[in-house]
């Protein structure tokens, strides 16, 4: 006599990606077996590759994830060139990833410190145009527009781009930092009112750190001086 069937639990299903695809249409088949018999085979075959395009996209995550990863110890190191290649490499062989998006930035990164400042900009204006939900990367990409721009002397752009990295930042440090950043552009960019209402908002904040405070009250005297 033959013995039934071992059936296959949920929870052994999970160790195995395609079992669980095929668990998954196995139970779609027998709870909608009139519909399928009646709308024909293309309904199954839309689940099935449904599945397969989803296990593919959480492949190209994880391969886009590690090739990132190795493209960030390259820059850590001082490889730019080589980091530059892998991120390149990266979109475009798994765009529309999170790993992706990310590369983005690094790869402005990667161009800014090998000194290609226009693909840095371009780089770092295409991850900001895609949305990301990381406030330390947002506002590294805003600083990094700004040092471009302070860069070519367009200070004016560098204070706004500061303002912007520091309103998105959520490290207090960093974001006291970029806001003496800004201070000092909108000074050299001739803003000086700007400038001043920058200085003295941060001078009445109590929450500032002592070491800001004296580069703000650097900053105040140096305007004072040239107000004089």
């Amino acid at each position: 006599m033959l013995r039934a069937r071992k059936r296959i639990t949920k929870k052994e299903l999970k160790h195995d990606a395609m079992l669980e695809a095929m668990y998954k249409v196995e139970t779609f088949m027998k709870s909608y077996s009139k519909q399928v018999m009646y709308g024909g085979a293309g309904l199954v075959a839309l689940i099935v590759v449904s599945v397969m395009m989803l296990n593919s996209k959480r492949e190209a995550e994880v391969k886009a994830d590690s090739a990132v990863g190795i493209a960030q110890y390259k820059l850590l190191i001082g490889d730019f060139q080589d980091a530059e290649v892998r991120l390149e490499d990266v979109l475009r062989k798994y765009p529309g990833t999170k790993a992706a998006r990310e590369g983005k930035f690094y790869l402005a990164n990667a161009h800014y410190l090998l000194g290609n400042m226009e693909e840095a900009e371009k780089y770092y204006i295409e991850f900001l145009a895609e949305s990301s939900n990381d406030p330390i990367l947002e506002s590294s990409a805003n600083s990094g527009l700004a040092a471009i721009k302070e860069d070519t002397d367009d200070n004016l752009s560098a204070a706004n781009f500061y303002m912007k990295a520091s309103f998105i930042s959520n490290g207090k440090t960093q974001s006291e930092a970029y806001m003496l950043s800004s201070i000092r552009n909108y000074y050299k960019s001739g803003e000086i009112e700007r400038a001043q209402e920058m200085v003295d908002d941060m001078l009445a904040d109590e929450d500032i750190s002592n070491n800001t405070k004296e580069s703000v009250k650097y900053w105040n005297s140096i305007i004072m001086g040239a107000d004089g």
